[in-house]
């Protein structure tokens, strides 16, 4: 019996060791010929297969029920996939085994904590001083015993900072606003550029006017003349002189200091027509004190001055300002970064790259799908998703620390930042991308370059034929070079990665990102799936996330998972022009039960009128309700009204924007209004002398039978 054990462990230790030279396949060999479900299981979480390890655990704990290391392991495992009733059971196992540590203790309070259980947590750890304990207690409303909790264990909590926070916001919570002044001043004292702060004495003192709230920062200024949020707050509520007086200042200093984010500082005031024409009227003076005596630095100017003509759709004079704001201070790394996204707008990819390309992938992911490089911007909308998984694999090493070290509070905020993660609005944009382009080659499926160049051989002559026949030549011998030099970098490649595979075994390699191969993917939908699965999660408030699921599910004919989608996006935004879209067809493809609650009529005609008549001044709403119309009905004369109807442009309508204006064109070009190549041209002449510096309404004279899409040509 003991060789049979004493063989088993020889097996699944040579198997570990295999693993970590990085020979998978012959490291899961030896683990299954030793029958170790542990040793299984952490093969299975070194390839950051959690599920499958957990399932390992419980059948090792079904031979060794009361195996610490495998009840813990377990319980990272748990944490780590949020299975919080799980968690909170193997916590409990580790509890009853070990019942002098503190550690356990704190575990099985920490499960009842994160399941909203407070008056349970509280329990468990009412022993524990700590600021776990105070955190658990507000949590649960109890404000009051909150606070004599944190005068009881003032002396042995170390982030004084933090207790001071605490306090301060359960006293104005208690109405308690005299002693919450003294908290925030004390705090303002501490750190006189945090704005919380000031919020904070903001709402305890209640200021009768302008005037006593103004002397709040007066006084903060004459404390702390070096600090700038006392300076910078004041903007966003005085009037008057008084709020020209501030802003000049504010603005001179700025600008005498070179500070690149100025105008983003002061984006907000943009809100109150008044503070505008004063900051435009203080800021053409400045240009002609620029010119007559030059005393401000002149790169901020040309930031300024790019950001107004990206607004005013010109992305390439944009760019070649904000590249002689580079110029004039190339070590500034805002400066920099800024300039290299211009550079991508104007579809200048590889001086991108050159400029930062660490940056910028979502910007470049962008770029390349406006160019139609459809594996390219999949790669980068891939490599963004690959740094997102990446940090929450990265939380997994926390896990036992924080429970070591009993930095607690600051353990919840990690679990609870890594589960809204990926509703970050660069990891949104990026999974849009990618479902979009998902979506245009499920519909529009790449083809090999000899289905591109096919033509009709029986309609040419013969000397045409004989050039073709030549041409074609040329290209398969330059093609099978091409993929026999593929092929051997990929040789090298696989010999690098597995020499260094030996030597450097941290998790799962990932499998190399081709843009050629991101292109011609199997199921595009299921790849789009993948990206709108965390959206739907933690971007369910966005429309942006039910269109794209609609767009998917109406591919694959999943009618329930359609009404889902229509269901949800109307509770986010029922105006919306695209839903509006998705609605009339979806009603015309089944008319059930569900969607006549939905819609509260079954008339699409009908429906498509009534939108229509609560958004008849929006651009957008105007070209969806067109749309409708002329797939609804296909009388020509109402089809006519339809096409009038969307290209209509006014200054008096809302939504003249040039991207708004350019997506209506896009719809007249692909067709949705039918054959319409003079109309689109006129819409496209109007669209011109609105915003003359969009590259994409500007005619070609040459080709008076086209139109500008997305800055190509198309007929």
């Amino acid at each position: 019996m003991l060789l049979v054990k004493s063989t088993q462990e020889t097996l699944s230790m040579k198997g570990l060791t295999l693993n970590c030279l990085g020979r998978k396949e012959e490291a899961y060999e030896y683990v299954r010929r030793g029958l170790r479900w542990h040793v299984y299981g952490l093969l299975q979480r070194s390839d950051r297969k959690y599920d499958e390890a957990i399932k390992c655990y419980r059948n090792a704990l079904k031979w060794d029920k009361d195996n610490l290391q495998i009840l813990r392991d377990l319980s990272l495992l748990q944490i780590q996939m949020r299975d919080l009733e799980g968690y909170k059971e193997t916590r409990y196992q580790l509890l009853v085994l070990r019942p002098g540590q503190r550690a356990s203790w704190i575990g099985y309070a920490m499960s009842f904590h994160l399941l909203k259980e407070y008056d349970m947590a509280l329990k468990i750890i009412e022993a524990f001083r700590n600021t776990q304990t105070n955190l658990v207690i507000r949590e649960s409303g109890k404000r009051e015993d909150a606070l004599a909790h944190l005068a009881k264990y003032e002396t042995q909590i170390v982030d004084k900072q933090a207790l001071l926070e605490t306090r301060g916001e359960i006293l104005f919570e208690l109405g308690r606003t005299e002693e919450s002044v003294t908290v925030y001043t004390e705090l303002v004292n501490r750190n006189p550029e945090n704005w919380a702060f000031y919020r904070g004495l903001e709402n305890s003192l209640k200021p009768e006017n302008e005037g006593v709230r103004y002397k709040i920062y007066t006084d903060a200024q004459s404390r702390f003349p070096r600090a700038s949020t006392p300076k910078r707050i004041p903007l966003s509520f005085v009037t008057g002189d008084l709020f020209r007086q501030l802003i000049d200042k504010f603005l001179r200093n700025g600008l005498h200091k070179g500070v690149p984010p100025l105008f983003i500082n002061i984006k907000t005031l943009y809100k109150d027509p008044e503070r505008v024409a004063v900051i435009e009227e203080l800021c053409l003076g400045y240009v002609e004190s620029l010119k007559e005596h030059e005393l401000f630095s002149k790169s901020e100017l040309y930031v300024l001055k790019a950001k107004l003509y990206k607004h005013a759709g010109d992305n390439e004079e944009a760019y070649r300002l904000m590249d002689e704001a580079q110029s004039l201070d190339t070590a500034d790394r805002y400066i920099n970064s800024k300039c290299a996204k211009y550079m991508l707008r104007a579809n200048l990819l590889q001086e991108a790259a050159d400029m930062c390309s660490k940056f910028t992938r979502t910007e470049c992911a962008a770029a390349y799908q406006c160019l139609g490089k459809w594996g390219e911007a999949l790669k980068k909308c891939h490599e963004i998703d690959r740094h997102f998984t990446e940090i929450i694999e990265d939380q997994f090493d926390f896990h036992t620390y924080c429970m070591r070290k009993m930095t607690l509070r600051a353990y919840v905020g990690l679990l609870r930042l890594e589960d809204v993660l990926r509703r970050h609005k660069f990891y949104f944009k990026a999974a849009k991308i990618a479902i979009e382009i998902y979506l245009h080659l499920h519909d529009y499926p790449m083809s090999d370059s000899d289905k591109d160049n096919m033509v009709d051989a029986e309609q040419m002559t013969p000397s045409e034929l004989k050039k073709l026949r030549n041409k074609q030549r040329k290209q398969q011998k330059k093609l099978e070079k091409e993929k026999e030099k593929a092929k051997q970098e990929q040789e090298k490649k696989e010999h690098t990665s597995k020499k260094q595979a030996e030597t450097d075994q941290d998790g799962p390699k990932e499998e190399e990102l081709i843009p050629d191969k991101l292109a011609r993917p199997e199921n595009p939908l299921d790849e789009a799936i993948k990206f709108l699965k965390p959206l739907q999660q933690l971007a369910s408030d966005r429309i942006e996330t039910h269109i794209c699921a609609y767009e998917i599910y109406s591919r694959k004919d999943k009618l329930l998972l359609m009404l889902q989608s229509l269901k949800r996006g109307c509770e986010v935004d029922r105006e919306n022009p695209q839903l509006h879209v998705f609605l009339l067809r979806f009603l015309k493809l089944v008319l059930d039960q569900e969607c006549g609650k939905l819609c509260h009529t079954q008339d699409v005609a009908q429906l498509n009128e009534q939108f229509l008549t609560r958004n008849q001044n929006s651009v957008l709403h105007r070209a969806a309700a067109g749309r409708m119309m002329y797939e609804v009905n296909k009388d020509p004369a109402t089809q006519a009204k339809a096409l009038q109807l969307a290209s209509a442009v006014s200054k008096n309508l809302t939504g003249v924007t040039p991207k708004n204006c350019r997506e209506v064109l896009e719809y007249m070009c692909r067709g949705d209004f039918g054959k319409c190549e003079a109309e689109a041209r006129a819409y496209q002449e109007q669209c011109h002398e609105l915003f003359p510096h969009v590259p994409s309404f500007q005619l070609t004279p040459a080709a008076p039978n086209q139109v500008v899409t997305n800055g190509n040509l198309s007929s």
